[in-house]
């Protein structure tokens, strides 16, 4: 699989997904209603861990994680960014810890939810660089030359 070179642009373009993610993320929550399902109320809550379980949105935020990642990492490779499966990672982990600020001034922010996040954006990562290894030349040309 060959590489597309960095090119000064790259940084740039790089900067410009993250920051229109940043904005699409903070808009949401009057862009999408159904999004929140709670009032802003102004104050920041800690939902406490034996009071936060895993329910339905624990699972959503552990898919939504997943499938982010696998298809950022597509985007960004195509794109040209380099290590796109670390940065395809920190990006959709940072817009679950995003989310989950938000939710802290709704219903409370929920570590069990930031943990799924992490564990989705964990599993899309090594999906994407174990994907990568299985078809990367080098090594199929080298267990094709041992097992001669």
């Amino acid at each position: 699989m060959k590489r597309i070179e960095a090119n000064p642009g790259a940084a740039m373009n790089r900067i410009l997904v993250m920051l229109c993610l940043l904005v699409i993320s903070a808009n949401a929550s009057w862009k999408v209603p159904w999004l929140f399902e709670h009032p802003r109320d102004g104050k920041f809550k800690v939902i406490e861990w034996k009071n936060d379980s895993f329910d339905n949105t624990s699972f959503q935020h552990l898919g939504g994680s997943y499938f982010g990642t696998v298809a950022l990492d597509i985007i960004y490779d195509k794109v040209g960014v380099d290590n796109s499966s670390i940065w395809a990672f920190t990006t959709m982990l940072g817009l679950g810890l995003l989310k989950e600020v938000e939710d802290g001034y709704r219903e409370g922010f929920s570590r069990r939810d930031l943990l799924m996040d992490f564990i989705g954006c964990s599993l899309g990562y090594f999906t994407m660089v174990g994907l990568r290894y299985i078809h990367n030349e080098n090594r199929i040309e080298i267990v094709y030359t041992i097992s001669l």
